[in-house]
């Protein structure tokens, strides 16, 4: 959709710290606001205010629009839904009517002067002459579904919800004493030496007596219980298992192919050469460079800076931006285009090859037809077998006997635990989604209700027996005792070392103490309290110790592989002078953070003055 429109419907959240997110979720969620209330006409109530379903609808159905029009047609109403839009679009809603509740409970107004020249004044409306022209307006309103009545409306309360919420943030700022503060700690830069004492390096520690393996075995009694464990009968009714053993004849899937054949079209795809680049002169040099036969990555990379080039294979004009699939499918192979304006920047295509679109016959569509069709038969099939199943039961059969009955399977499951493990902790095999989380909700000897897992699949389940945590026998551990009493003797010792080490240092050197260890002490380049990417050279685990400390201080820090013995090298102080430019963007981003919390204390002490209601069955009636 174009820009003015998402300014003036959104900018909100693009323009004022997303303060539709804040609103509608951060401060109280939507899902937890919903109250049971289908058959009335409103979808959303903020504070006396109802909100018809038709405004929810409408709104949908313009972001809708407006989402195609920047993605493509390929967008459908079902994946809009999967990404949340009408979440969106009801958050937006409840944001919007709680900031013009307060606003006009402040007596906040946008007059109508105000109004007109923010309109006269978007060069969107502006006609050849670049002055305002009222046609150019209707036009822009039309394609958009606006009008504008409706349009004059949005930018007023828009205007008046910036009054609101940029006074609430305007003077949310961070004082620039706690800016230099918070620099001078996250550019700090520090030095080390260390070196490790490996448990892997210390040697045999012999084998523990019999008093050792039972102290410790009794000593860590959560390293050797098992979890409970129950065993359990079940019958499963699974759309994929039926399916496999079911026929589908002929003439529905010739019948199926007819009706669906749309499906079966492959589209024309095209490989295409393309160079990005941030302004028209630049793409139109581009565009002369690929006519002479250059790559464009080549071109690209001749350019620098921010320019792109390289190869799109086998793209469809749907899988395109909607300004440069026009453009490419209508290039004869060889041709170069020439400069086209997307939201991304200016491009330059070139058509290197077209793979034409083509049909898929019967013969190749017949597999997937024939899954498909058995598939949803089976789904059919086993909600039949389903509710005889629970007809069965409920007269008073055993799980087995309803089985037999309808030449169902009966499964045993001998050990499962919570997790849906056996005894070896592997995962028992082709159970439904859930299954274990029934078997353990359902009493010993009981059985469980017909249970649903996804659309094909139903299962029953009898707990049959319970075995309760607790402490494995010593003789069926003793391997893994001893193991870990081996694992803890390394442990110490290479504490022990490291002590050693550590003590000799502090009287000397680190690379003297751990020379005479028989070890060498590495240093590290200078590093940061916290960095995007692992410093190379620097142990993770010493950078918290290492920044705690003095300089010249040393620590021990313990880890699985052994344990470091650190001392601090050097202290290298953060000068705010010397990187203005990243003093300044902390400081952005700090007011921002300042003006988000401002934002959040603004949101909740509106939320409180109008309390938000939904319409859950009008709203899942649209959605």
């Amino acid at each position: 959709m174009l820009e003015t429109i998402r300014k003036y419907t959104g900018s909100f959240v693009v323009k004022l710290l997303f303060v539709v997110l804040i609103l509608s979720f951060g401060v109280w969620g939507v899902a937890d606001v919903f109250r049971p209330g289908g058959g009335r006409d409103w979808a959303v109530r903020v504070g006396d205010v109802e909100i018809p379903t038709q405004t929810i609808r409408d709104d949908y159905q313009r972001e809708l629009r407006r989402l195609r029009q920047t993605v493509g047609e390929g967008l459908t109403d079902e994946t809009a839904r999967a990404f949340g839009l009408p979440n969106q679009v009801v958050s937006g809603v409840v944001a919007r009517t709680l900031l013009d509740l307060e606003a006009g409970r402040l007596g906040l107004i946008a007059s109508d002067d105000a109004v007109r020249q923010a309109i006269q004044a978007d060069p969107t409306f502006h006609g050849p002459n670049g002055t305002f022209d009222p046609n150019v307006l209707r036009q822009v309103l039309q394609v958009n579904g606006l009008s504008e009545d409706g349009f004059v409306r949005l930018v007023r309360g828009d205007m008046v919800r910036r009054m609101l919420v940029g006074s609430a943030a305007a003077g949310a700022s961070v004082p620039e004493p706690v800016v230099d503060a918070l620099y001078r700690h996250r550019e700090e830069r520090r030095t080390a030496e260390y070196v490790l004492v490996a448990t892997s390096a210390v040697g045999e520690v012999g084998e523990p007596d019999e008093t050792q393996v039972k102290a410790f075995y009794e000593a860590h009694p959560e390293r050797f219980s098992a979890p409970e464990y129950r065993s359990a009968t079940a019958v499963i009714l699974s759309a994929p298992a039926v399916a496999g053993s079911l026929k589908v004849p002929d003439a529905e899937i010739e019948e199926a192919y007819a009706a669906r054949r749309s499906e079966f079209m492959e589209p024309e795809r095209r490989a295409l050469e393309q160079v990005l680049v941030q302004d028209e002169a630049t793409a139109e040099a581009a565009a002369e460079r690929l006519r002479q036969g250059a790559a464009a990555s080549a071109v690209a990379a001749d350019l620098g800076g921010t320019a792109t080039g390289g190869r799109l294979e086998n793209v469809s004009q749907a899988q395109l931006p909607r300004e440069l699939g026009a453009v490419a499918f209508t290039l004869a192979e060889g041709e170069t285009s020439g400069a086209v304006k997307s939201a991304l920047g200016w491009h330059v295509l070139k058509l290197a090859g077209v793979e034409p679109g083509r049909e898929k016959s019967l013969a190749e569509a017949r597999d997937q037809l024939q899954r498909e069709i058995a598939e949803n038969k089976a789904v059919d099939e086993i909600y039949a077998l389903s509710t005889r199943l629970e007809d069965a039961l409920g007269g008073g059969a055993s799980l087995e006997e309803a089985a037999q009955t309808l030449g169902l399977d009966v499964r045993r499951v001998e050990t499962i635990d919570a997790g849906g493990r056996d005894r070896s902790g592997a995962d028992v095999a082709d159970l439904p989604e859930g299954f274990a989380q029934t078997v353990f909700t359902t009493p010993a000897k009981s059985e469980s209700v017909l249970t649903e897992s996804g659309r094909d699949t139903f299962y029953v389940v009898r707990t049959d027996a319970v075995t309760p945590a607790g402490l494995k026998p010593l003789a069926d551990v003793r391997n893994d005792v001893i193991a870990a009493w081996k694992s803890e003797q390394r442990s110490e010792r290479a504490k022990a070392k490291a002590a050693a080490i550590a003590e000799a240092a502090r009287g000397g050197t680190l690379a003297a103490a751990a020379q005479a260890q028989g070890l060498s002490a590495q240093t590290t380049p200078p590093f940061p309290r916290a960095a995007a990417q692992p410093v190379e050279g620097v142990p993770p685990a010493i950078i918290d110790d290492v920044f705690a400390a003095e300089q010249g201080e040393v620590k021990l820090v313990t880890t699985d592989a052994g344990t470091y013995v650190a001392r601090v090298s050097s202290i290298i102080a953060a000068d705010p002078t010397a990187r203005p430019e990243a003093v300044a963007a902390l400081r952005r981003e700090l007011d921002g953070q300042a003006q988000e919390d401002a934002l959040a204390q603004l949101s909740s002490g509106i939320r409180r003055e109008f309390p938000v209601t939904m319409n859950q069955g009008a709203l899942e009636q649209m959605f």
